[in-house]
């Protein structure tokens, strides 16, 4: 069991896009906060992220105090 996953969006062989989303087909209840990490941080990403099924977005490099947010708002 995970209580949180931070899915790179730029893998091999799928995107993290792909990805989610082939989970959420597969896996009914799936309810594991799922976030965007990309280098691709340019004005609009997050809500596309949102849009495309993660719980929040991080952009590279990550910033300690983005990360931490994150934890805390997912993790308490």
């Amino acid at each position: 069991k995970f209580d949180l996953i931070l899915m790179d969006d730029m893998m091999p062989h799928k995107t993290g896009v792909e990805t989610l989303k082939e989970i959420k087909e597969n896996i009914a209840d799936y309810k594991i906060p799922t976030i965007a990490l990309t280098a691709n941080a340019i004005s609009g990403m997050k809500e596309k992220y949102l849009n495309d099924g993660f719980d929040d977005y991080l952009a590279k490099p990550i910033e300690k105090m983005e990360l931490k947010r994150v934890l805390n708002k997912f993790l308490k």
